[in-house]
């Protein structure tokens, strides 16, 4: 029963990796993108489409050491005692 819940745990590298995998299925080729473009007041599409893998690559790294950050809290002495003392 342990080993069934262990499983079903995913990492925050795999839960990015299918997130990344599933945008990846879903976005269109940007060569089909650039062929939509409007006219040149637009924002050129692949620049959109970078822009937007910036942003997801920069949240990711904000997550990563937040989580990092928080693993730390949680391995001084006070983290531990304090929920017993509780």
């Amino acid at each position: 029963m342990q080993q069934a819940n262990q499983q079903t745990k995913r990492t925050i590298h795999q839960a990015t990796y299918s997130l990344l995998k599933r945008l990846s299925e879903q976005m269109e080729p940007v060569s089909k993108l650039a062929a939509n473009s409007d006219g040149p007041d637009q924002p050129h599409p692949m620049d959109t489409v970078i822009e937007l893998l910036r942003q997801t690559v920069g949240g990711i790294e904000q997550i990563r050491t937040r989580l990092e950050n928080l693993e730390s809290r949680l391995d001084e002495p006070a983290a531990t005692t304090a929920p017993k003392n509780g």
